[in-house]
Parts: C-alpha cells; structure tokens; sequence
C-alpha cells in the first residue's frame, strides 16, 4: 500500500528518482499540481503521513468487522425471536425489566446509530427475570431443574432431532480416521453461520490453518471463519475472550491430558483438563455446550483409553464414533455413532445402538465437503441394482405423498410416507419401513423436490 505522498502516476516513494534519498532529511518531490514544480517535504512529515495510512487502514477493517458482528446479531435476533416468540405476559414483564435496566431495546450499530430491537425472545426475557431476582430478592434466580435439552448436530433427514445437549458438556470417542474432528467442524458450523463465536481447543497434530481450512471447505466464508472461529493452539490455559462463547470443542482429551502433565491412565488427568480449560469458559459462559473428542483403548476401539474417570467430565451424551465406510479426497464415506452413555434420557436408543450416520461426501468437488447427520444408514456402494431401484422407488413415494397431500408438518409427512411406504412393500418389518421411508423423504430434499413454505410446512418443489 503506497502511501500519501505517492505520485498520482503510481509511483511510490522509492521510484522518484535523484529528488528522493531515504536517508536524507529533506526531500524534493514533485508537486503534480504545478508542471515543473516541486516540493519541499520532511523525512518526519513522510512518515508521519504513511503512519497515518496505515491507520485509516486499521480503522476501516476495524468498521468492517463491527459491521459484519452487528449485522451478525440483528440476523441472529430475527431467529431467536421467531423461534422463541414472547406471549403478551412476557412483553409486559419485559417492559418493565426494561425500565428497571435489566433489558435494551436498542442495539447501537458501527455508526453509532441506534436500531431499535423489540421485544426481546423469550429466554432474554426469562434471564433478565432471574437476574431481577437475583439481585433485589436474594434468591438464585434459576430453575436448576429445568432439564436439558438435545438441540446441538442438527439431523439432515429429520430436523427434529439433534445429537447433542445443548449447554451440557457431551463426548465422542473414536479412532483417528473415523471423522470426529468433521463431524465437530460441521456443528460448529452451526453456529458460525448465526453469527456465535465457536472456541476450539487444539491437541491433535492439525494446524490452525488446516482447522479453518476444514470450516471453509464445508462452506463457512472466510470472512466469518475469521470473526466466529477461534482456534486455540495447544494452550496452556483456558483463552481469556471477551464475547459470549456458544460453542467449544476440546480435540482430544488425551493429549490435552499429556499436556497437563499427566499420564492418560491417570485418576486425576480428566478433571484437571476440564478444571484447566471447560470450567474457566463455563463460567463465564453457562450456557454453552461443549463436545470433548477422545481417543479409543488401543486394544480396544470400543472402549473409550486411558482412566476409567473420562466419565465423569461428561454430563451428558456419550458415543462411539466407528468407521463404517471409509472417505477420501473426492470420494464418499461414512461412520456411525453408538451410544455409550446418556444421563438425561432424551436419546431415542439403548446403549450400544447405533443412533446416527455421519457423511462426508467430497465427490462432486474435491476442494469441498458436505457433512451431514443423518438418522437412516446411507446407501452404500456396493448395493445391487434392485436396492437401488427400492430406493428410488420409495423417494417417489415421498414425493407423491408431499405432491398429493402437501403442505405438510414434518410428522405428517413421517406419518403418511411410512404408510404408503408400508403398504407398497408389504414384505417390510416396521424397521425396514421407517429406514427406507426417511431415506426417501432424504432423497426427495437432496433431489429439491422439497422446500419449507412461509408456515414452516413442507411443500413439493416442481
């Protein structure tokens, strides 16, 4: 970037020829308003002028972030509020929060303006409300128990399912190859794309570059990699961060036990990672959720290595991650998740299930990759012919239901597409139908034959 005395011509400081010496203290440059004429500028006042430059420089991509976070936030306001609307109760109660000084109705953008934001979702105001309580009653002002809820690792084919507890700490466990660092990209991804800020703490051999590069490939911006994504290099505390933290993933737990100082086979090495570095984020951040990746015995890749207490920094869901067709560059493959534990319950499964596919599918670009969560097992690539054709088949019949009978909620079209589904396949136990009916209802979404209407009610797509 050339600075303020660069010429109108393009050239910059160093291709003026005998009027400019750097190591002089006066130099004559020419003057472009004046034909033949020159001026006289000091060594100071040109590098007091490129100083300032550089600081415009600094000052506008200052803005640019500013605005990126501010638009963020609006967009992600917009969300919670039609997904957490306030009944007329809420409204009045947040108004005099508000009063109070426990809610704004105004968010200030880069400009200084102020955009009026109101009235606030529902669980702003249900905070607000326990803050109100907590500072003029002397109580607590929380409900400790309220239960948690799946809402983190959203299904592709089943949008009302979720992996994860969100605001729990949860855990996945599998060898090197069988995408647990994908499946966590993609579900930061989640939150990157509605402007949350994503922690990741790194002790695996990936670079912070190989990380981001991950994010981008599964089709996160550059830019909001660079403003939500923050990578932390084998750090040897928990990142002191000044904005909300909605995710953070912990890849993985043995070598984060290592560099503690402790061995993984030891009692204490599991707390005193999460004392390290979960504990000092959770509370600045209660409500977060964190996913900590693991290592499986080395005899046994269904077995979680190292101590037996790895359970107990896990409140949450546990699985086993296992590789069950296996992805390269440019091609397809998938794993599955096996439940291993869950201590609230929500999960539809018993222990040792399998409770989800994980797809990583690279084979229309190889400098992109789709990873997906899926509740029914993908096709595999050796299928014969007639499989493939049941497929199509029962994609037709998700179609037709959703032509036919649509718009339909995503239980109608469940409901209808396993009858019709059961009933052209009469040979299938209930377990053969409710694959194969959420295969096609997958197939017709891929294929676009399928879209949500303003009501949030699926509709076919000519």
């Amino acid at each position: 970037m050339h600075d303020s005395t660069a010429r109108a011509d393009g050239k910059g400081n160093d291709e003026l020829g005998d009027g400019y010496d750097p190591s002089g203290d006066v130099h004559m440059i020419p003057d472009d308003r004046k034909k033949g004429g020159f001026l006289l500028v000091s060594r100071e006042d040109i590098e007091a002028a490129h100083e300032a430059a550089l600081e415009i420089e600094a000052d506008w991509a200052r803005e640019e972030q500013e605005s990126l976070e501010f638009n963020a936030r609006v967009e992600q306001y917009k969300k919670d509020l039609a997904s957490f609307p306030p009944s007329e109760d809420d409204i009045k109660l947040a108004n005099a929060l508000r009063r109070a000084g426990y809610l704004s109705d105004t968010e200030v953008d880069p400009q200084g303006r102020g955009v009026v934001l109101w009235p606030p979702p529902a669980f702003e105001i249900e905070a607000a409300a326990a803050a109100h309580s907590r500072d003029r009653m002397g109580g607590d002002g929380s409900d400790e128990d309220e239960p948690a809820k799946l809402g983190v690792g959203q299904f592709a084919d089943d949008p009302s399912r979720y992996l994860f507890y969100k605001g729990r700490d949860n855990s996945v466990f599998g060898p090197w190859d069988s995408g647990k660092t994908w499946l966590l990209i993609a579900v930061a991804a989640e939150f990157v794309r509605q402007g949350q800020h994503v922690v990741f703490l790194n002790f695996e051999q990936n670079t912070v570059a190989d990380l981001k590069g991950r994010m981008r490939k599964v089709g996160v911006t550059k830019a909001w990699v660079e403003a939500f994504f923050h990578v932390y290099d084998h750090p040897d505390e928990a990142p002191e961060v000044s904005e909300p933290v909605a995710l953070v993933v912990l890849d993985a737990l043995n070598p984060a036990i290592n560099h503690v100082g402790k061995n993984t086979n030891d009692s204490a090495g599991p707390n005193l990672v999460y004392r390290t570095y979960l504990r000092p984020l959770r509370d600045a951040n209660p409500q977060m959720t964190s996913v900590i990746l693991d290592h499986p015995n080395k005899d046994n890749d269904k077995s979680e290595g190292g101590t037996g207490r790895k359970g107990e920094i896990t409140q949450a869901v546990k699985y086993r991650m296992a590789n069950t067709e296996r992805s390269r560059v440019g091609t397809r493959g998938y794993s599955t998740l096996f439940l291993v534990k869950d201590n609230t319950g929500e999960v539809d499964a018993e222990k040792g299930d399998p409770v989800a596919y994980v797809v990583r599918d690279s084979s229309q670009d190889r400098d992109a990759i789709t990873v997906q969560i899926l509740s029914q097992e993908p096709n595999k690539k050796g299928e014969t012919a007639t499989e493939g054709n049941e497929r199509r088949s029962v994609r037709e019949i998700a179609e037709s239901v959703l032509r036919l009978q649509g718009p339909l909620t995503d239980q109608q079209w469940i409901s209808l597409t396993k009858e019709e589904v059961r009933a052209a396949y009469p040979g299938w136990d209930d377990r053969q139908v409710s694959k194969n009916a959420g295969q096609g209802r997958y197939e017709t979404r891929q294929n676009d034959k399928a879209q949500k209407n303003d009501d949030g009610l699926w509709e076919y797509a000519p």
